[in-house]
């Protein structure tokens, strides 16, 4: 059974009121659900991972780690604070579906990358379990280069051990993975019947960090916005 909670990460600071509003996007789409706040004072103080991460202030490493704990140790859904909520996606949810994923890349692409700006999972999940153990093993070669690994990176073989292949929504035992259309839509057509949007803010990375990711990260948007007919306001 999956519970009834939907979780996020912010340390650093105050959320900025822009994220806000998608926040009270996911009550109107889940209103029974409860919304939990990761942040610096109730994370798990007594983890090598969490605590090494937290005295370097690397928070997208901190928020790689900590969204999978949450999600292990209390199952339900988990947003990055960008991810807009266009429909429920409870149908999904069945009982038999202990962990749901969502490509973030198709056939157009070189790779079929899972994402992990949204996942959902049942609590106790063996297969999240595995996922985190992955960023407790790498940990120190992380620190020592400074080299995040990006979350669909790390995940992707995995579930490509299991079996997954092409882009297409499946089940790998029960784990589900949707098409990239379903959680990350790039075109007018595909919003009309998607459940989430992934605006791909970058709030995680160094202000005026002028490095070839800010630059690829831009350019990303820049055509995710091209796609979607929208301007950018920020």
């Amino acid at each position: 059974m999956h519970s009834k909670i939907i979780h996020y990460c912010w340390f650093g600071g105050s959320l900025p009121e822009h994220q806000k509003e998608y926040i009270e996007g996911w009550r109107a789409a889940f209103p029974d659900y409860e919304i939990k706040h990761w942040h610096e004072d109730n994370i798990p103080s007594d983890d090598v991972y969490v605590e090494r991460v937290l005295a370097a202030k690397k928070w997208a490493f901190l928020a790689d780690h900590v969204r999978l704990y949450a999600l292990y140790n209390y199952g339900g859904i988990y947003f990055d604070t960008d991810i807009k909520v266009i429909k429920n996606f409870e149908d999904e949810l069945t009982n038999e579906v202990e962990c749901l994923f969502g490509f973030e890349t198709d056939a157009s692409s070189n790779k079929h990358y899972v994402g992990t700006a949204v996942i959902a999972a049942q609590k106790k999940s063996s297969f999240i379990k595995s996922f985190l153990n992955q960023y407790d093993n790498r940990l120190g070669r992380m620190m020592a280069r400074n080299d995040r690994v990006t979350g669909p990176k790390v995940l992707t073989p995995l579930l490509e051990q299991k079996g997954l292949s092409s882009s297409e929504t499946q089940n790998l035992g029960n784990i589900r993975i949707l098409q990239r259309a379903l959680f990350y839509p790039s075109s007018e057509e595909e919003l009309q019947n998607c459940y989430t949007k992934h605006d791909w803010d970058g709030s995680w990375r160094t202000p005026g960090k002028k490095n070839l990711g800010d630059r690829l990260y831009k350019k990303r948007r820049k055509l995710f916005e091209k796609l979607l007919g929208r301007r950018n306001n920020r």
